[in-house]
């Protein structure tokens, strides 16, 4: 059976109801059979295996010629900084990774405090970060970067599994228990040698930020800024 799209007032009733103890075992059954999941859960073990990082989706049809098309030259920009802006700093000795992670993570901590609170970071793994930007700042300190990404500071959203972390998708229905791996894009960036701050904040059932989850946000944000 396949499952019907849903949209507007009814999708918002079947997410309710997928979050409400007691309906959601219900919804999350309904789900898993409209899906198909039970039917992959019967495969055998020969047919599961770890997704290499070089590996590529199959070409639907051969690229087609591109006439060449002389374009604008990118804008100049202080912030954001691309990757290259990184590099070029980290080759010229300007800065190193620890420490614009350093910096990073303070910032994170700082907006955390503001009121209204701007706390972009679902989750942070501040450890980690720090020995990732050791390892790229000692790579770029031996002049054997791995890449052009090597100490690159990243974010994921809420949605991308991080080992040891827990991905709520922005739902105030917890998971069953922390990430045992990188999702796909996390694992490539951290082996291209990028290093990874955290997660933000993605909007309930990463969904628009008209959700219940955004209104109870903005609601909690103008009673602390009254209260202050």
């Amino acid at each position: 059976m396949k499952p019907p799209r849903l949209s507007g007032s009814t999708l918002t009733a079947v997410r309710i109801a997928a979050e409400t103890k007691g309906t959601d075992a219900a919804i999350r059954e309904v789900m898993k059979r409209g899906l198909g999941i039970a039917e992959l859960v019967k495969l055998p073990e020969s047919f599961r295996d770890e997704v290499p990082l070089d590996l590529r989706p199959i070409a639907a049809r051969p690229p087609r010629d591109v006439a060449e098309v002389k374009a604008d030259p990118l804008p100049v920009r202080a912030w954001p900084r691309p990757a290259a802006a990184f590099a070029a700093a980290y080759r010229e000795g300007r800065t190193t990774p620890r420490k614009v992670a350093e910096r990073a993570l303070a910032e994170v901590e700082r907006l955390s405090r503001a009121k209204p609170s701007m706390n972009i970071a679902a989750s942070l793994d501040r450890e980690a970060t720090l020995r990732d930007a050791d390892a790229a700042t000692a790579r770029w300190a031996s002049g054997a970067p791995k890449g052009p990404l090597d100490g690159a500071p990243f974010l994921v959203k809420d949605e991308f599994d991080v080992a040891g972390l827990l991905t709520t998708l922005g739902s105030s229905v917890p998971p069953a228990g922390p990430a045992v791996k990188d999702a796909t894009p996390v694992a490539r960036l951290r082996a291209a040698g990028a290093v990874f701050l955290g997660a933000r904040w993605s909007s309930r059932s990463a969904r628009s930020r008209r959700s219940a989850w955004s209104r109870r946000a903005r609601r909690r944000s103008r009673s602390r800024s009254r209260g202050s």
